[in-house]
């Protein structure tokens, strides 16, 4: 009988902070050396634990308004990360356009002034540097309106 009464007060134990000692788990610390000594040493740790507020319960009601907001608020993140990946992409695309137009304006400029004239060349270069001022105004210039338009679908 001994081994199922220190089992019990093992169980006991480990809700300790939860369940009051019954009286047949006090005559049982009072008769066992080993369990005394176990729970002499926790009681300090289920003191402290006794000590802590336990948290207030929610109440199925307000379960259900943090689900509504939680809900509600969704779409504006992911817009917002849509957003963000968006702008990163376009950014992350301008050095590529640069480095195009910049090697179109110097092998064009080159090849042009070599084979047919330099005033050919500069009116070239003067193409070249409108139509890459264009192209990064309007890979940024679309962003508002992608933008506008992943608002419109969200």
């Amino acid at each position: 009988m001994k081994g199922k009464t220190c089992r019990e007060f093992q169980d006991w134990l480990d809700r300790l902070p939860i369940c009051l000692p019954t009286e047949e788990m006090k005559q049982h610390l009072a008769a066992c050396a080993k369990c005394r000594r176990l729970f002499d040493s926790l009681a300090p740790l289920a003191q402290a634990l006794s000590e802590i507020p336990t948290p207030a319960k929610l109440s199925e009601d307000k379960i259900k308004r943090l689900a509504a907001a939680a809900e509600k608020e969704a779409p504006r993140v992911a817009q917002r990360r849509t957003a963000w990946h968006l702008a990163r992409n376009i950014l992350m695309g301008l050095p590529f356009i640069i480095v195009i137009h910049w090697l179109w304006l110097e092998v064009g400029s080159r090849v042009l002034a070599e084979l047919l004239s330099p005033l050919i060349a500069q009116i070239f270069s003067i193409l070249i540097i409108v139509t890459s001022s264009l192209a990064a105004a309007l890979l940024l210039g679309a962003v508002p309106l992608l933008w506008t338009g992943l608002r419109r679908n969200l």
